[in-house]
Parts: C-alpha cells; structure tokens; sequence
C-alpha cells in the first residue's frame, strides 16, 4: 500500500497570461505543463480570435508516464483557457514528434499546418 506522501498531488497556478499544472509527490515534481497567452499574430493564426494559449512545455517523468497524468494536465490547461484556442507544436525533451503527436492528438488537438489546436473543452 502507498503512504499518503507517495500519492502525487495536483497544483495549478493561474496567471492572467500564464497557467502552469504540475503534479509533486514529496519533493519531486514528477509532471508538470505550462500555457502562455500569446497573440495570434505570433503565429500566423488569426482566424482563431486575437489570442491563443500556447502550450510551451508538458513534461512527464519517464517513471511515470502513460498513467494519465498528462492528459489530466492538459485538461487542467484547458480549465483556463477562457474561451481561447490551446496550440502546440510537438517536439523536444525526450520523446519522439510523434509520439508526441499522437499523445496530443489523444487529448483532443487537431493537426494543422505546424501546430495542433484544440478549440473549446472537450468535457
């Protein structure tokens, strides 16, 4: 049986332009997602309002992945997004664009063009 220390517990922090989530169990943060509210004229995408939220990192500790904690992160992000479209582009840390790809695409993005978007909550 886990003690209570061991089981990971959720944190969000939201900002009016920055929203992070993170999951810690004792002293480690094992996962941990960060969104940044961008102007789509930084992206090229103003067909989707004047701003985006910009996922910039989602990070999960090898030990602890495909167990949902980034998609619950995701979801997290996407409490806050106020009406905005979330948008990503996969790649970097240490697993594959297409692992990443698809690991979005589980979390409800889209392809489109060089970036995935996800418009509105899923929920």
């Amino acid at each position: 049986m886990k003690m209570l220390e061991d089981t990971p517990k959720l944190h969000v922090t939201r900002g009016n332009t920055i929203v992070s989530a993170m999951f810690v169990t004792g002293s480690l943060s094992i996962a941990i997602a960060e969104m940044n509210l961008m102007s789509t004229l930084d992206f090229g995408l103003e067909d989707l309002g004047s701003y985006v939220w910009w996922i910039c990192r989602v990070v999960i500790n090898s030990k602890y992945r495909r167990r949902g904690y980034g998609r619950t992160l995701v979801d997290q992000l996407a409490q806050s997004q106020l009406g905005y479209a979330m948008i990503v582009t996969p790649g970097g840390y240490d697993m594959s664009p297409d692992e990443q790809t698809s690991f979005y695409a589980a979390c409800g993005f889209v392809q489109r063009g060089e970036f995935m978007v996800r418009i509105g909550d899923r929920s």
